[in-house]
């Protein structure tokens, strides 16, 4: 379970990281609405505090289930 949440977390960061970098606009694919909403276009030091916590909130709920089941 913990390295799964650690994953899904860098895996969000990284997203938001390209999001920082206007990876959208990098790449010339603002016109794209897909991409746009696939990539993100926008940073947010409040995503990535939502990313952290869902990441918490998800390996301590697994862990618990885990250690109630064997």
């Amino acid at each position: 379970p913990l390295y799964l949440a650690i994953a899904a977390v860098l895996f969000a960061y990284l997203v938001e990281f390209t999001q920082y970098l206007k990876l959208v606009e990098i790449l010339n694919v603002q016109d794209n609405v897909i991409l746009r909403t696939v990539i993100g276009s926008s940073f947010s030091w409040g995503d990535i505090l939502a990313y952290t916590l869902g990441g918490l909130i998800c390996y301590f709920l697994d862990r618990k289930n885990y250690v109630t089941t064997t």
